[in-house]
C-alpha cells in the first residue's frame, strides 16, 4: 500500500512538471520569419483595444533590423496578413487541434508548429481576461505574445528582465536588452 501511495505521488509530480514544461507553446515552436516584415491584423470587434494591440506589436520594432510588425491598414488590403488577432471566449477550450498549450491572457500561436520557418500565425486573446485589463497591461500582453510570434521563448533565467519572462508580467514598456539580445539570436 506504501509503495501505491509513493507511486501515485510520484505520478501526480511527473505529470506536474510535464504539464508545466509542455505549456509554453513557444518551447515547441522556435522558428523564424523568412520576411523582414510580418502583417498583422485585427478579427472582430476591437474599436476600445485596437490601440493597445497596435502599439503592443509594433513595439518589437526596432529591436532588430532584420524583422518587424506592421499593421495592414497601414499598406495596402491587398496585402496578404501573416498574423490575424482574434478573441477567443472559453479559457479552457481550444479551437485549434495542434496546440496543446494556452495562456490566461492571451496566446501567440505562429504556424506550422514545430517548423523552423513561419507561414502565418494567430494570435488569441482571452476576452474575459484581456479586456477588463488597463490600457498598458493589454499592450504588454500583446507584446510578449507577439514576442512568441517572433520565435521567442519564455526566458528561464528570472534574474533578467525581459518581456518574454511569464512571471515579471505588466511590467515593462517596451523590450528590454535580453529580449533585443534573443531575437538577435534568431534574425
Amino acid at each position: 500500500m506504501v509503495l501505491k501511495g509513493k507511486l501515485l505521488i510520484f505520478t501526480i509530480i511527473i505529470s506536474f512538471s510535464l504539464g508545466f514544461s509542455i505549456n509554453a507553446l513557444a518551447d515547441l515552436a522556435g522558428g523564424k520569419w523568412s520576411k523582414s516584415t510580418v502583417y498583422f491584423g485585427v478579427n472582430g470587434e476591437t474599436d476600445n483595444y485596437i490601440s493597445s494591440i497596435k502599439n503592443g506589436f509594433t513595439s518589437w520594432n526596432g529591436s532588430n533590423s532584420n524583422i518587424s510588425y506592421k499593421y495592414f491598414e497601414d499598406v495596402s488590403l491587398s496585402q496578404p496578413v501573416d498574423v490575424w488577432t482574434r478573441w477567443y471566449t472559453d479559457q479552457l477550450g481550444f479551437p485549434e487541434q495542434q496546440v496543446i498549450a494556452e495562456g490566461y491572457y492571451g496566446f501567440g500561436v505562429p504556424y506550422p508548429i514545430g517548423s523552423s520557418t513561419h507561414e502565418y500565425g494567430y494570435m488569441y486573446l482571452v476576452d474575459d481576461n484581456f479586456i477588463p485589463l488597463s490600457y498598458f497591461d493589454k499592450r504588454f500582453v500583446v507584446m510578449h505574445e507577439a514576442g512568441h510570434l517572433l520565435g521567442l521563448d519564455h526566458t528561464t533565467n528570472f534574474l533578467r528582465d525581459s518581456v518574454m519572462d511569464e512571471w515579471d508580467q505588466f511590467k515593462f514598456d517596451y523590450p528590454q536588452s535580453y529580449d533585443k539580445t534573443e531575437l538577435g539570436k534568431i534574425y
